[in-house]
């Protein structure tokens, strides 16, 4: 790394994603090197009590204090004893009006905030982006931010294209929506998917998709694999500029035999082969009342081209 140390550290995941690359050869792999970063923090340890491989990093930190984050506190043995014991944690507390993200520290209980007064999980519908405001929570305060302040810029975070841009990023003003995310991975997809399913629809939802290059066939599959569950109405398969040692169409050609594969029509699947063409291709398909993701890597460069579409331009 580039850096020998670090007050807060953070590890809220391992997951398939990058096996197969810079010479990761499995998911034990995957988390020792993530755990690299969990061995460099000195204050507090964030860990995701969810996960068992994250868990596991407590046992080589030599951090002064561990905080472990969890959707489920009554369920996850681990937390529980550590809440018990003054440990810290931050967990969700069921509410009728929707979950309450709390911090436990010395056996108190801080109401920190509404996690849907977090406008990037758009009123519960995106619940990783909960979780991801869990984690916020929890380094912040490790980085010694008060509770107000953390409140604020939460709850201040709009989920915007100025705030978040490429992450749930909604672009109004054709007669159909527009969501730009950069899901790249199975996790990361399976998550946007989640939202839209929860989002109302008049029209279809058409899907423009891809993956990194230096990913493996597996991983591709999966990764079409997922999309077709959701079914989407139509999909769009298309490849980064950047081939990462694929041929110019692979990509999009394997997704497209994965689709076929998954039991998803022909008619229902485009394939175009080049990036700067994906989203007009979308634009095009599009109809009032669709919802249109663009998978897109530049989102500042698809955010332009959609701003240039409506103009006129």
């Amino acid at each position: 790394m580039g850096f020998d140390w670090c007050d807060v550290a953070a590890i809220l995941n391992v997951e398939d994603n990058y096996i197969g690359t810079d010479g990761i050869r499995d998911i034990e792999n995957l988390a020792r090197i993530k755990g690299l970063v969990a061995h460099s923090a000195r204050k507090l340890l964030v860990l995701n009590e969810d996960v068992p491989r994250c868990v596991a990093m407590a046992k080589e930190a030599e951090v002064e204090r561990i905080c472990y984050v969890t959707t489920a506190p009554d369920h996850n043995t681990v937390a529980k004893s550590h809440i018990a014991s003054g440990g810290m944690a931050v967990t969700l507390r069921p509410e009728a009006g929707g979950p309450l993200i709390e911090f436990h520290n010395g056996g108190e209980i801080t109401h920190v905030l509404p996690a849907f007064d977090v406008a990037s999980t758009i009123a519960g519908k995106a619940m990783h982006n909960v979780h991801n405001a869990m984690f916020a929570v929890a380094v912040a305060h490790g980085l010694g931010s008060s509770y107000a302040h953390i409140r604020d810029g939460l709850i201040g975070l709009t989920g915007s294209h100025t705030d978040t841009p490429g992450r749930l990023d909604f672009f109004t003003g054709f007669a159909f929506r527009v969501i730009l995310d950069y899901a790249h991975n199975v996790q990361e997809f399976r998550a946007l998917s989640a939202v839209i399913k929860q989002l109302e629809c008049l029209g279809r939802r058409i899907i423009a998709l891809t993956s990194p290059g230096n990913r493996t066939d597996p991983h591709i599959d999966k990764l079409a694999a997922i999309a077709a569950q959701y079914s989407y109405d139509h999909y769009i398969c298309y490849r980064r500029d950047d081939l990462r040692g694929r041929g110019p169409s692979e990509v999009p050609e394997r997704l497209r035999d994965s689709l076929l594969a998954a039991g998803i029509a022909a008619q229902n699947i485009s394939v175009v082969p080049v990036e700067e063409d994906t989203v007009n291709a979308a634009l095009d398909m599009a109809g009032t009342g669709d919802l249109v993701t663009l998978l897109y890597t530049d989102h500042d460069r698809a955010w332009d081209m959609m701003k240039a579409r409506l103009a006129g331009e």
